[in-house]
């Protein structure tokens, strides 16, 4: 099954899952804004459209628990009849969310928090993600040079599966640099890379192992004038 259509089912799922009626309200709230929210929200919109509900799609701007959380609870103010969410960090927010699932119908997505009591978990196969990551390399990157990898928090289980595995695969043909974690910083992953990239010259790829680190990697090496001289790899809808 193609990427569009996955997530056409994960829509239909939730809506069967949430046994709501013709009408209900359903709220999406995601972990940042990226391409691949784009795309799950155009693909939810229109099984929404076709089966009658009503839905709320809400992507964050600062992503932040703090933020992620008010959206939450401005859309619990509208009556929603179930709520999918990407939670920022389920750890930290484990008493919101078991909280949240005593509320409404929740249904989380890519992250999960399988002690919330959340009715369904929606996610990726994250150990092939950062395999497919490492076998892309040789297509851009030569055998031996060194590489450096970016993350969001090492110990967060899914970013954590995504590094182990890449780093298992690539570490074998490349020399790696210590990953730089970000903690969903943004500017900062952004600042740090344009910092790398004057100062290190000889590392020839980046690896962004979130949604968001192949725009800001982009952003960097063309602001930087490195285009032509770095390779980066990254992680969206797909690698």
């Amino acid at each position: 099954m193609n990427f569009s259509g996955m997530i056409k089912s994960f829509v239909l799922i939730f809506i069967l899952a949430a046994t709501v009626a013709s009408g209900a309200t359903i709220g999406i709230i995601t972990d940042g804004n990226s391409v691949y929210w784009k795309a799950l929200q155009q693909a939810a919109q229109t099984t929404a459209s076709k089966t009658g509900v009503d839905l709320l799609f809400l992507s964050l701007a600062p992503a932040t628990v703090a933020q992620q959380q008010e959206l939450v609870n401005q859309l619990l103010t509208q009556n929603v009849h179930a709520l999918a969410l990407c939670p920022i960090k389920a750890g930290e927010q484990s008493a919101f969310l078991s909280e949240l699932a005593g509320k409404t119908k929740l249904c989380t997505l890519l992250v999960d928090a399988p002690d919330s009591g959340r009715r369904i978990f929606f996610g990726r196969d994250e150990k092939r993600i950062g395999e497919m990551l490492a076998e892309l390399l040789p297509e851009c990157v030569p055998m031996g040079l060194k590489i450096m990898p970016f993350c969001k928090d090492p110990e967060d289980k899914a970013g954590k599966t995504r590094l182990e595995s890449f780093i298992a695969r690539a570490g074998e043909d490349y020399f790696l640099e210590p990953t730089f974690a970000d903690s969903g910083d943004r500017m900062l992953a952004q600042s740090t890379l344009e910092d790398l990239l004057v100062k290190r010259p000889e590392i020839a790829a980046y690896i962004g192992l979130e949604s968001y680190h192949a725009g800001l990697m982009v952003h960097a090496v063309v602001g930087k004038g490195r285009a032509r001289m770095v390779r980066l790899l990254g992680v969206d809808s797909g690698p």
